[in-house]
């Protein structure tokens, strides 16, 4: 889910949602890059 956010939103506000979902799911950290 983060992963498909951050290539969904690949700006600046992208990755910033996308640090809040690696935060908010430690666990799905290892989607992120």
């Amino acid at each position: 889910l983060a992963a498909a956010a951050g290539l969904r939103a690949p700006s600046a506000a992208g990755r910033a949602d996308l640090d809040r979902l690696i935060a908010a799911y430690p666990d799905h950290a290892i989607a992120g890059e």
